[in-house]
């Protein structure tokens, strides 16, 4: 289910939020009625599978129908947690190759069953590099990643504001990720990607280093003094915990 589901479910949401925006309400109501609650579109999609979790659920994506349990939890698992698996996937490779790589795999098997070890073979050849750890965390384990912002300091310098970030990793997984810092006008977005594999390193003006196993530090400066910082602002991974 996964192989065909979850990527219809990433690839029409990555169409929608091209079209629309970034906040998409399901409901166009009439200007009379707007004031009723309407339906956001990233919660319609994805909140089964936080309802999931929240009450002990642990499957995996790849799992027989009898392991799964009922045509609800195949819902949360195939195409909730497995669009986000998608999701990544585009994250880590970026928009050009990711939709290159999927342009490969259609001309290679149209017509054709394709099977998840022959995506993750295609996956392989084309990188150069192993994705086996990703497939199994993502789709044949429950593990799961949850970033969090920890102590934020911020100190007037010449040049600006220097801000010390740490970010605690407190899930099994260490998933790349996007952390946002919004400026003091409140519009500006500044974006550092985090790359929990790489060692000590810069990303544009920003230092990024490892503190612990678990505990990452992002030093920048910036002309403005940082006003808010998030992760994944974006919403392009599964994170666990959405309020920290």
């Amino acid at each position: 289910t996964w192989m065909d589901e979850a990527i219809v479910s990433h690839l029409t949401e990555d169409r929608i939020h091209e079209k629309y925006g970034d906040k998409v309400n399901m409901l166009d109501l009439p200007k009379g009625l707007r004031w009723l609650p309407n339906i956001d579109y990233d919660s319609f999609m994805h909140n089964g599978y936080y309802l999931y979790r929240a009450r002990g659920g642990k499957g995996q994506v790849l799992a027989p129908l009898t392991q799964i349990g009922h045509v609800h939890n195949l819902f949360f698992l195939a195409y909730d947690r497995g669009g986000r698996v998608v999701s990544m996937l585009h994250h880590r490779l970026g928009s050009e190759r990711f939709y290159e790589f999927l342009r490969i795999v259609y001309t290679k098997y149209q017509f054709r069953i394709l099977f998840v070890a022959d995506f993750e073979k295609e996956l392989e050849l084309y990188t150069g590099e192993s994705w086996q750890s990703f497939f199994n965390d993502w789709l044949r384990s429950p593990k799961f990643t949850d970033w969090k912002i920890g102590d934020v300091d911020v100190d007037s310098v010449a040049s600006g504001y220097q801000t010390t970030i740490k970010v605690h990793q407190l899930g099994e997984i260490d998933e790349p990720v996007t952390i946002g810092i919004k400026n003091a006008d409140g519009e500006s977005w500044q974006e550092i990607r985090l790359e929990p594999a790489s060692p000590d390193y810069a990303a544009g003006s920003a230092h990024i280093k490892r503190a612990d196993p678990k505990t990452w530090e992002i030093t920048l400066t910036t002309p403005q003094r940082p006003k808010q910082i998030e992760v994944d602002p974006n919403r392009e991974i599964l994170d666990e915990n959405l309020f920290n």
